[in-house]
Protein backbone atom coordinates (compact mmCIF):
# COMPACT_ATOMS: atom_id res chain seq x y z
CA UNK A 1 0.00 0.00 0.00
CA UNK A 2 1.46 3.31 -0.81
CA UNK A 3 2.03 6.08 2.18
CA UNK A 4 -0.56 8.35 0.71
CA UNK A 5 -3.38 5.25 1.11
CA UNK A 6 -2.13 4.62 4.88
CA UNK A 7 -1.88 8.17 5.47
CA UNK A 8 -6.08 8.68 3.96
CA UNK A 9 -6.92 6.03 6.39
CA UNK A 10 -5.54 7.69 9.24
CA UNK A 11 -6.80 10.97 9.01
CA UNK A 12 -10.03 9.21 8.06
CA UNK A 13 -9.69 7.58 11.42
CA UNK A 14 -8.90 10.81 13.28
CA UNK A 15 -11.88 12.79 11.33
CA UNK A 16 -14.40 9.60 12.30
CA UNK A 17 -12.52 10.21 15.97
CA UNK A 18 -13.29 14.01 16.23
CA UNK A 19 -16.92 13.78 15.05
CA UNK A 20 -17.51 11.08 17.95
CA UNK A 21 -15.44 13.61 20.77
CA UNK A 22 -17.50 16.12 19.73
CA UNK A 23 -20.72 13.78 19.82
CA UNK A 24 -20.59 11.68 22.71
CA UNK A 25 -17.50 13.36 24.91
CA UNK A 26 -14.31 11.79 25.03
CA UNK A 27 -14.91 9.49 28.20
CA UNK A 28 -17.96 8.40 26.09
CA UNK A 29 -16.91 7.98 22.59
CA UNK A 30 -15.62 4.17 22.31
CA UNK A 31 -13.15 2.91 19.95
CA UNK A 32 -16.33 0.95 18.64
CA UNK A 33 -18.06 4.16 17.78
CA UNK A 34 -14.87 5.21 16.31
CA UNK A 35 -15.13 2.32 13.87
CA UNK A 36 -18.37 2.66 12.96
CA UNK A 37 -17.88 6.41 11.96
CA UNK A 38 -15.19 5.64 9.49
CA UNK A 39 -17.10 2.41 7.91
CA UNK A 40 -13.85 0.41 7.93
CA UNK A 41 -13.44 -2.95 9.74
CA UNK A 42 -12.40 -3.02 13.61
CA UNK A 43 -9.34 -4.55 12.24
CA UNK A 44 -8.19 -2.31 9.66
CA UNK A 45 -8.83 0.69 12.31
CA UNK A 46 -6.64 -1.31 14.94
CA UNK A 47 -3.74 -1.24 12.44
CA UNK A 48 -3.42 2.64 12.74
CA UNK A 49 -4.27 3.09 16.34
CA UNK A 50 -5.11 0.91 19.60
CA UNK A 51 -6.50 3.31 21.68
CA UNK A 52 -8.22 6.18 22.08
CA UNK A 53 -5.62 7.63 23.96
CA UNK A 54 -3.27 6.82 20.47
CA UNK A 55 -5.70 8.77 18.53
CA UNK A 56 -4.96 11.83 21.00
CA UNK A 57 -1.75 11.46 21.27
CA UNK A 58 -1.98 11.46 17.34
CA UNK A 59 -3.82 14.81 17.41
CA UNK A 60 -1.48 15.94 19.83
CA UNK A 61 1.36 15.57 17.33
CA UNK A 62 0.01 17.07 14.14
CA UNK A 63 -0.74 20.10 16.32
CA UNK A 64 2.87 20.33 17.54
CA UNK A 65 4.09 19.61 14.34
CA UNK A 66 4.24 23.65 13.61
CA UNK A 67 5.89 24.62 16.86
CA UNK A 68 8.46 21.35 16.18
CA UNK A 69 9.51 22.88 12.90
CA UNK A 70 9.73 26.41 14.12
CA UNK A 71 11.80 24.91 16.85
CA UNK A 72 14.17 22.79 13.97
CA UNK A 73 14.70 25.90 11.87
CA UNK A 74 16.08 28.43 15.06
CA UNK A 75 18.41 24.69 16.25
CA UNK A 76 21.75 25.94 16.50
CA UNK A 77 20.79 29.58 15.89
CA UNK A 78 22.10 32.81 18.23
CA UNK A 79 19.26 34.56 18.54
CA UNK A 80 17.06 33.29 21.14
CA UNK A 81 14.59 35.68 21.69
CA UNK A 82 14.13 35.64 18.00
CA UNK A 83 13.16 31.83 18.31
CA UNK A 84 10.61 32.47 20.99
CA UNK A 85 9.10 35.10 19.10
CA UNK A 86 8.36 33.11 16.36
CA UNK A 87 7.30 29.89 18.22
CA UNK A 88 5.14 31.78 20.66
CA UNK A 89 3.53 33.50 17.11
CA UNK A 90 3.37 29.74 15.72
CA UNK A 91 1.41 28.80 18.68
CA UNK A 92 -0.64 31.75 19.74
CA UNK A 93 -1.27 32.13 15.74
CA UNK A 94 -3.59 28.51 16.02
CA UNK A 95 -6.08 30.66 18.24
CA UNK A 96 -6.76 32.69 15.54
CA UNK A 97 -7.55 29.84 12.87
CA UNK A 98 -11.36 28.92 12.35
CA UNK A 99 -10.09 25.64 11.68
CA UNK A 100 -9.58 25.13 15.45
CA UNK A 101 -12.10 26.68 16.88
CA UNK A 102 -15.03 24.57 17.82
CA UNK A 103 -18.54 26.31 17.81
CA UNK A 104 -21.98 25.15 19.50
CA UNK A 105 -23.35 24.54 16.30
CA UNK A 106 -20.42 22.40 14.91
CA UNK A 107 -20.12 20.20 18.03
CA UNK A 108 -23.81 19.65 19.91
CA UNK A 109 -23.46 18.83 23.05
CA UNK A 110 -19.56 20.10 23.97
CA UNK A 111 -19.87 21.85 27.11
CA UNK A 112 -23.15 20.87 27.85
CA UNK A 113 -22.18 17.65 30.27
CA UNK A 114 -26.15 17.52 30.61
CA UNK A 115 -26.45 16.79 26.67
CA UNK A 116 -24.24 13.89 26.35
CA UNK A 117 -26.14 11.10 26.11
CA UNK A 118 -25.19 8.26 28.64
CA UNK A 119 -23.22 4.88 27.18
CA UNK A 120 -23.03 2.14 28.15
CA UNK A 121 -20.47 -1.12 27.51
CA UNK A 122 -16.42 -0.40 27.13
CA UNK A 123 -14.95 3.11 26.85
Amino acid sequence: MSRSYLESRRRQIMDAASTCFARHGFHQATLQDIVAETGLSARASYRYFRSKEDIVAAFAAEHHAAEAATLAEWHGGNDVAEALRRLVSVSLGRLADPAEQLSPGHCPGVGRGSAQRPRAGLH
